[in-house]
C-alpha cells in the first residue's frame, strides 16, 4: 500500500514539474495570443473568438444569429462565453472548456427539446486543440456539451453532446 502511495506521489511531482517546464517554455516563445474561428457546435454553426491570457488559459466568446423563412421570418440566436484551460503541451494540446451559453428561438423549433424564447444553461468540451506560436492555422477537435433544464419539462435536466470541429486562425 505504501508502495502504491510513494509512486503515485512521485508521478503526480514529476508530472507538476514537466508541466511547469513546458509552461514556462512556451510562455516565453509564444506570439500568438488571438484566434479567430469557424465551429459546428452543439447549438449549431458559429463564429468565435479566442483570446489567451497565459499559454495553459484562454477566454471564448462565440455566436450566431439566425433567420429562417418557413411561411414567417422566424428569427434565432445563440451565445457561448466559456474558459478553455490547456494543461499539457505546447503548439499540439489536450484542452478542456467550460462556461456556459444563452439562446433564444423565434418559434418551435423542436431541436435538443428547447421550446420558443430565452434558454440558458452551461457547457463543457474535450478534444484536441492546434495553436501555433506564430500565428496561422487555428484547429480545435473534440466533444462538445450542453446541459440546460427544458421548458417542456422543468422537472428533467437535458444534456446533448456532440463532435464539435474548430477551424480558423491565429494571429
Amino acid at each position: 500500500m505504501k508502495i502504491k502511495r510513494v509512486i503515485l506521489t512521485l508521478t503526480m511531482v514529476y508530472l507538476m514539474i514537466y508541466s511547469e517546464r513546458q509552461l514556462a517554455f512556451a510562455e516565453s516563445e509564444r506570439k500568438s495570443f488571438d484566434s479567430v474561428y469557424i465551429k459546428n457546435s452543439t447549438l449549431g454553426p458559429e463564429l468565435g473568438y479566442e483570446k489567451l491570457f497565459k499559454d495553459w488559459m484562454g477566454i471564448n466568446a462565440a455566436g450566431f444569429w439566425y433567420f429562417l423563412w418557413d411561411g414567417e421570418l422566424i428569427d434565432s440566436f445563440h451565445m457561448k462565453s466559456f474558459v478553455s484551460f490547456y494543461p499539457f503541451g505546447d503548439e499540439h494540446r489536450f484542452y478542456v472548456d467550460l462556461g456556459g451559453f444563452m439562446l433564444r428561438f423565434g418559434d418551435n423549433v423542436g431541436s435538443l427539446d428547447f421550446n420558443s424564447g430565452f434558454h440558458a444553461g452551461g457547457l463543457f468540451g474535450l478534444g484536441y486543440n492546434y495553436h501555433p506560436y506564430n500565428g496561422g492555422l487555428y484547429l480545435k477537435i473534440g466533444l462538445e456539451g450542453i446541459i440546460f433544464k427544458s421548458r417542456q419539462s422543468p422537472d428533467k435536466t437535458t444534456l446533448g453532446i456532440s463532435f464539435s470541429p474548430s477551424l480558423g486562425y491565429a494571429f
